[in-house]
């Protein structure tokens, strides 16, 4: 595979670069902000104003992507842990002989 689309899809694993990603295209295709006043860029930054201003955006959002995501992974992981227990608790109030069968 070529180098820029091996680096494209090793980016795909990282949830803040598939996030970046995923605003840009959205952006382009809805046309919505994640922060509005990103819109309105004052004018001294020239022809770069809508890249800037899309590329900071996409940043914002895939931040938030990222956060939401760490939030989700934090709330699953006692939840897991606990039913991890729950699933050896049984296993562990059982003789050792009757373990074995």
């Amino acid at each position: 595979m070529p180098r820029p689309l091996q680096s494209l899809c090793d980016q795909w694993y990282c949830p803040c670069c598939a996030g970046f990603w995923i605003a840009l295209v959205l952006h382009a295709l809805t046309g919505f902000w994640t922060l509005p006043d990103l819109e309105n860029l004052p004018s001294f930054v020239g022809v770069l104003r809508e890249p800037v201003a899309w590329t900071l955006d996409a940043l914002a959002t895939a931040t938030l992507i990222y956060a939401a995501i760490l939030k989700i992974k934090a709330i699953g992981f006692p939840a897991m842990k606990a039913h991890m227990m729950k699933a050896e608790f049984p296993k562990s109030a059982l003789p050792a002989q009757l373990q074995d069968k």
